[in-house]
């Protein structure tokens, strides 16, 4: 069954999530949306050309409000209260950085989990 995913910041981490998803062709996990402040051509080139990675060697553009990678978009917002995005669209969020106080309201708004790309401390409520 596949998840559908959204990614909450598109710095290093966020793009090198995509990335593997992308080039490891992993099938049961559907990057929906990318939420970021950044300028969206300068997010695709930042995922196109990679200082670390090299080049991806796929098709990167922008095309509205959507992320285009080889024909499938990606919708990109900027949202910043994570307890607006919907359950019904989204099974996984990941969250950079989670802040503690943060993790019962989100998980209250009906988002069934989180993958932190940062250290969290204290307990982390399961649901």
């Amino acid at each position: 069954m596949t998840t559908k995913n959204a990614i909450n910041g598109f710095g290093r981490t966020g793009r090198g999530l995509l990335r593997s998803l992308i080039e490891g062709e992993v099938s049961d996990i559907d990057v929906v949306a990318i939420s970021d402040l950044g300028d969206p051509e300068m997010l695709a080139h930042l995922l196109k050309y990679d200082s670390v990675h090299g080049p991806l060697k796929r098709q990167v553009s922008i095309e509205g409000d959507n992320l285009c990678v080889d024909g499938k978009n990606i919708r990109l917002t900027s949202i910043t209260k994570l307890t607006r995005w919907s359950r019904s669209i989204l099974t996984i969020i990941r969250i950079l950085p989670v802040l503690r106080h943060s993790k019962p309201k989100l998980l209250k708004a009906g988002l069934f989990g989180f993958l932190a790309g940062t250290t969290t401390s204290g307990d982390f409520p399961t649901g």
